[in-house]
């Protein structure tokens, strides 16, 4: 799955020195499940392209931006596996 953010201004002011540039993020994902779908296995990366991008902006004591929360869990690339069974 590939998700796209366009050129975005945080504040509601429109200040320009709010816009976060615009960036892509790429998913994958494959899995297998059983014929009768009671198990099923995943293994999934998040953020492929390991692309960095704020996740919101703040003021930083009213004399300019600064990107906040640049280290959320969202940000960066991660991988895991997902197992299911329906009962």
């Amino acid at each position: 799955m590939y998700y796209w953010q366009d050129d975005t201004i945080y504040l509601a002011n429109n200040d320009p020195g709010s816009l976060v540039d615009s960036y892509g993020l790429l998913d994958l994902a494959l899995g297998i499940e059983s014929n009768d779908g009671r198990y099923a296995a995943q293994f999934y990366v998040k953020n492929v392209t390991d692309e960095f991008y704020p996740t919101d902006i703040v003021i930083a004591g009213g004399f300019g931006l600064a990107h906040g929360n640049q280290l959320a869990f969202n940000y960066t690339r991660r991988f895991g596996v997902m197992l299911s069974v329906n009962f």
